[in-house]
């Protein structure tokens, strides 16, 4: 499956696999169990936005993927499900953006 990585992320996680002699997915996991699921929802709330002069309320900002270099992380199917419930149950805009940001908070990228 491929996801995009910003840059910083792409090279931290490169040095980790390097370092750990793991992969992709493998580190995807243990970034998984790194993170908790309270600071992934906190990623991916709408942000609020100060109200219109005036008195038009305005519609919540969503958090955003941003643009990266693709990598192929192999997963099976059920992992892949499982990513799926989880962009899903999050709110993150794809599965780049939630991978992204596991892997960010993870390796402090």
């Amino acid at each position: 499956m491929a996801a995009y990585l910003p840059q910083p992320v792409l090279d931290a996680a490169s040095l980790a696999i390097r370092q750990q002699g793991t992969t992709y997915a493998q580190l995807l996991w243990s970034a998984f169990a790194g993170v908790s699921r309270e600071e992934l929802e906190s990623e991916f709330a709408p942000m609020q936005p100060a109200d219109h002069p005036w008195g038009v309320p305005l519609a919540p900002a969503r958090s955003r993927g941003a643009a990266g270099v693709q990598r192929q992380f192999r997963l099976t199917a059920a992992q892949r499900e499982w990513l799926d419930d989880q962009v899903e149950s999050l709110g993150a805009p794809s599965r780049s953006a939630l991978i992204a940001a596991v892997l960010s908070r993870h390796l402090q990228a």
